[in-house]
């Protein structure tokens, strides 16, 4: 079999161009020529299995790659006289997966709440508006919760506290919250410090007899801090900052990795996780809160300027075609074959949205390479790669 440049493919090419129908994903590394499979496949679905181009969804990474795929099937075409075909190209769904939203929405903005002429918000405009919308949260929350949202800013500073409900808001957003907001936390006890102070007391007798090495002294002194300090009661809000900090010890020689060693070192991790718990519990609420101000006043800002910005892109689409049967069904029945490149590179939200267009039926075909997945573009997943049916070697 000739691939779209005339060469010859190889055996696993060409049978990832034969297998046109049923999921299939295509394990390809860099280099491997899966560009050639996706081309060679696209013209042969449209002249073999008369599939109209338009009919067809093809995912890039980049509109760099888009626009690629596009000339090379269009060139494939030609070369088999198929000038209507090729023609027809031009208008075929041949782009990123925010540009295929775009299209959707443009067509749908009435549907989706959007202002038919929508923007599509700048980085130095979105970064303006989200500094407005927390400075709007912090004043907004600070004044519904009091001291509770005081103390968390005392101790974190406006900064970091501003950058960590930024990047919950864009990690809940990228994972398919529309509404961002974090999920209860049961309430956390006050750990128990018996099972530490038993693990101590039973790793400083072991080392009691131990030979005075540097690694073993060391051990002894970080034991004795930890027994002097659970001596002393620890208040509601437990320890104070840095109480765990130097009681561990380091594992070289034998003496400090004995079975007691260890437990005491696994009590440790376990007490300080207890309390860790027990301060998220405790501070859930206010970033909560502050969460779901930054998200709304964020979301009205740009609704004020009729902009949004690309995670919008693939929420406002999944949600109009979550909400709406007849418009899910229209794309779900247009797209008679999906094929998705840099699979790898996809995150949750995408991959529903690729069923929500027709990819849960059986013509899905997903091209990529879990080793090449270095971008963690917009909270991409690998793992969706590694769950996905139909894998093969496949270029």
């Amino acid at each position: 079999m000739l691939g779209p440049s005339g060469h010859p493919l190889t055996d696993e090419q060409a049978d990832a161009v034969r297998r046109r129908t049923g999921a299939l994903l295509l394990a390809a590394n860099a280099g491997s020529g899966k560009t050639s499979v996706l081309v060679e496949r696209f013209a042969r679905t449209v002249v073999e299995d008369g599939v109209a181009p338009d009919r067809i969804l093809a995912i890039t990474f980049t509109e760099k790659a888009a626009g690629e795929l596009r000339d090379r099937v269009r060139r494939r075409l030609l070369r088999d006289n198929e000038r209507e075909l090729a023609a027809r190209v031009e208008g075929a769904w041949i782009s990123t997966i925010h540009a295929a939203c775009l299209r959707i929405l443009r067509t749908h903005a009435a549907t989706a709440g959007l202002d038919p002429d929508f923007a599509i918000l700048d980085e130095a405009t979105s970064r303006s508006l989200r500094a407005d919308a927390w400075r709007t949260a912090l004043t907004q929350v600070c004044d519904q919760l009091g001291d509770a949202a005081v103390d968390v800013i005392a101790a974190y500073g406006v900064d970091i506290t501003g950058e960590e409900v930024s990047r919950l808001h864009d990690e809940l957003r990228s994972g398919g919250q529309t509404r961002p907001s974090l999920p209860p936390l049961p309430s956390a006890d006050a750990p128990d410090a018996f099972p530490l102070k038993r693990a101590c007391a039973a790793a400083a007798a072991e080392l009691a007899t131990a030979a005075d090495t540097k690694t073993v002294l060391e051990a002894r002194a970080a034991l004795a801090r930890c027994e002097e300090r659970l001596d002393d009661p620890v208040g509601e809000d437990g320890p104070p900052p840095g109480w765990f900090d130097d009681l561990g010890f380091a594992r070289r020689g034998k003496a400090v990795t004995t079975e007691a060693c260890n437990a005491y070192r696994d009590a440790l991790a376990a007490y300080a996780a207890g309390w860790r718990d027990r301060r998220a519990a405790a501070l859930l609420p206010v970033f909560d809160a502050l969460l779901q101000a930054y998200a709304d006043a964020y979301r009205a800002a740009k609704r004020a300027r009729a902009a949004v910005d690309f995670d919008d892109l693939e929420l406002l689409c999944r949600d109009l075609l979550r909400e709406h049967a007849a418009i899910r069904a229209r794309y779900a029945g247009r797209f008679e074959r999906i094929m998705v490149d840099e699979f790898q590179d996809s995150s949750p939200l995408q991959v529903e949205l690729f069923s929500l267009l027709g990819g849960a039926s059986d013509e899905l075909v997903t091209v990529g390479d879990e080793f090449q997945s270095i971008y963690r573009f917009r909270h991409a997943d690998v793992e969706v790669f590694r769950r996905a049916p139909g894998r093969t070697r496949g270029a």
